[in-house]
């Protein structure tokens, strides 16, 4: 296809714009991202606290022999 020089004038006939709407206060600095994921790292740090306050030990039942880990759930492990 390309060999026959077809393919070879390539234009740019689409592209994605990424929007992302929250108060207008903006309590997380979404102004200050320099980009959609940048944005979207900042969403997510700031969920953490919230997240954080409800989580909580899963019961164990009788005849369950695993555990969940014990580690505390950080901002870089919820991120990465």
């Amino acid at each position: 296809f390309v060999a026959k020089g077809f393919g070879v004038g390539r234009r740019d006939v689409m592209y994605n714009d990424f929007v992302i709407v929250g108060p207008e206060n903006d309590p997380v600095k979404l102004k200050e991202a320099k980009n959609a994921a940048d944005a979207l790292k900042k969403i997510a740090e700031a969920f953490i606290p919230i997240l954080m306050s409800i989580y909580h030990v899963r019961v164990e039942y009788p005849g369950q022999e695993h555990r969940l880990a014990e580690e505390p759930v950080t901002t870089e492990s919820m991120t990465n």
